[in-house]
């Protein structure tokens, strides 16, 4: 199982290479708020986001 700092990097490396918030989380089937948040560590990683890289 993955570790919430490794979400967080896999996350951080998908939006660098999708070069905008909202095509990293239409990607992934997130919202761009969510993704914002779970980067800049206001919200923790759950539901989808452990589901696409578990």
């Amino acid at each position: 199982m993955l570790t919430e700092k490794q979400i967080r990097k896999m996350l951080r490396e998908q939006y660098r290479k999708a070069d905008s918030q909202k095509a990293c989380a239409g990607a992934h089937a997130i919202s761009g708020g969510y993704v914002g948040d779970v980067l800049h560590g206001r919200r923790e990683p759950g539901g989808r986001c452990w589901l696409r890289w578990d």
